[in-house]
């Protein structure tokens, strides 16, 4: 008797597993079926009867419809991952050929202006986030275009003035066509930093210094610059003293072989008397309050042997 009873259940759960099998291949199928081209849905509803009427649009419709839903997602992501990312902001799109786009320079009231410039890879873009929105924590990646930002005024922290930031791509030459209006402004309404990697070699940060060097001079109009020897925490990095020596030995070079008409090649180069140029130095990191005195000179314009 149990016998009987067990083949009997034995012979109604085949059954039944077997339609459930089928009922989920029907259902994978229907999922597939919009993005398949007509002749295989054909294919597939004449081994599933049951298909056919769930049948729908063509492959090129529901595709077209699936990405088009898909880029607007995208879009609406990198929106709000600009707004969220602070004031800062890059300034040039990907499909501008120029580092720098004029038209994101109108329109914001600043009373000063930092140029962050410098080689690749010495950190210029985690320091413009930083002094744009205060994070230090920021993961940047090298820059392509250049960064442009606002910071207001502060009053609680000693600020003088609103600044506007711009970072500068290591890459780009400074006498590009976007940044005449920084070159040619008064000298007391531009504040330059000049960021290196203390931990490698300064001929890239030379070049650039001497690019400074040849727009001061063709402007007329002297300059400021802070050296800011970055990333001072690590075993490798350089004291400013050692990066003077550098900085000096490298401008030599660079007016020997290039003779400028301003400068007399038989003249020694000394970094305290430059024609034109008024370099001030120091270490900075962006660990615990390395950053102190760069803030000073961009919200106050105080410089490092000035600062309290």
């Amino acid at each position: 008797m149990s016998d009987s009873s067990s083949e009997s259940t034995t012979t109604q759960a085949t059954p039944t597993r077997k339609h459930g099998r089928k009922m989920w291949q029907t259902r994978t199928r229907e999922l597939l079926v919009p993005y398949l081209p007509p002749p295989l849905i054909r294919a597939i509803g004449t081994i599933d009867a049951q298909l056919k009427p769930t049948m729908g649009p063509e492959a090129s419709v529901t595709l077209g419809t699936t990405l088009l839903a898909m880029w607007i997602a995208l879009i609406l992501v990198r929106f709000l991952t600009q707004r969220l990312a602070g004031q800062g902001r890059a300034i040039a799109g990907e499909d501008e050929d120029n580092v720098l786009s004029k038209a994101a320079l109108q329109g914001e009231q600043f009373d000063v202006t930092v140029l962050l410039c410098g080689p690749p890879g010495g950190g210029k873009t985690r320091l413009f986030y930083h002094l744009c929105t205060g994070d230090k924590n920021m993961t940047t990646l090298t820059s392509l275009k250049a960064n442009v930002g606002i910071s207001a005024k502060n009053s609680d922290r000693g600020d003088k003035d609103t600044v506007r930031y711009l970072d500068w791509p290591g890459h780009a030459p400074l006498d590009d066509s976007a940044l005449d209006g920084v070159w040619k402004a008064p000298s007391n309404q531009v504040r330059v930093i000049l960021v290196l990697d203390a931990t490698q070699p300064v001929a890239a940060a030379a070049n650039t210094l001497y690019q400074i060097w040849e727009l001061a001079v063709a402007s007329k109009r002297p300059r400021t610059v802070l050296i800011a020897c970055h990333k001072n925490d690590f075993p490798k990095a350089k004291n400013t003293k050692r990066v003077k020596i550098q900085l000096r030995t490298e401008l030599e070079r660079l007016v020997t072989t290039k003779k400028p008409e301003w400068w007399s090649t038989s003249r020694e180069v000394e970094l305290n008397s430059l024609h034109e140029l008024d370099l001030h130095f120091c270490s900075t990191t962006c660990e615990n309050k390395g950053l102190t005195p760069m803030e000073a000179y961009c919200r106050q314009g105080k410089l490092p042997d000035e600062a309290d």
